[in-house]
């Protein structure tokens, strides 16, 4: 019988234990930063959802800045943002755009490289 509950216990703390796990293995925003992000900093961004994992829906600018102490130092980091927020939703549009117009400047280069290859087979 002791037996039984010891087997019964751990199997019930091995499953506690995954389920710890599993959740820990999510980095999720647990608040906002409501003061305004410097958009020259913002690298990228990603959309957490609350049907998701996590239970905020937020938007986690991916930002770069220099060191305060050394200046030679990057810093990388992730800053969660309330996505309802005018300045939020207009750093999207910005990258959104910045996005667009490198991929217009990407095929443009490549027409460029296909009209040059054709000069040089004709």
């Amino acid at each position: 019988m002791a037996l039984s509950w010891n087997l019964l216990l751990l199997i019930g703390l091995v499953f506690a234990i995954s389920i710890s796990q599993a959740s820990g293995d999510y980095d999720c925003c647990t608040s906002y930063r409501h003061k305004k992000i410097p958009q020259k900093i913002i690298k990228g961004f990603y959309i957490q959802k609350s049907s998701e994992v996590c239970d905020l829906d937020a938007i986690v600018f991916e930002v770069v800045y220099k060191s305060p102490e050394n200046r030679k130092v990057s810093i990388k980091s992730r800053l969660c943002a309330d996505p309802k927020e005018t300045w939020v939703q207009s750093h999207i549009e910005e990258l959104k755009n910045k996005a667009l117009k490198m991929n217009i400047q990407k095929k443009a280069q490549r027409w460029k490289w296909i009209k040059k290859q054709n000069k040089i087979w004709n």
